[in-house]
């Protein structure tokens, strides 16, 4: 999520329903954003794909 864009939609009022203030969003959204995606990369790396689980080899190429 582009942090822009989140400053954005809070200017523009989308994130009024979370009882918080357009304030206390600015200053604490990168924060969040932060915690946000530290948690997306800790389940992404949890995941593994269909070849993986059966023990198949990828076969990697070298670009010089």
């Amino acid at each position: 999520v582009n942090t822009r864009l989140v400053e954005n939609l809070i200017y523009a009022g989308a994130f009024d329903c979370t009882g918080k203030n357009r304030r206390q969003m600015i200053l604490t959204y990168g924060e969040i954003l932060e915690k946000a995606n530290l948690i997306n990369k800790q389940s992404q790396a949890n995941q593994f794909n269909l070849f993986e689980m059966f023990g198949e080899q990828k076969d990697e190429i070298n670009v010089n």
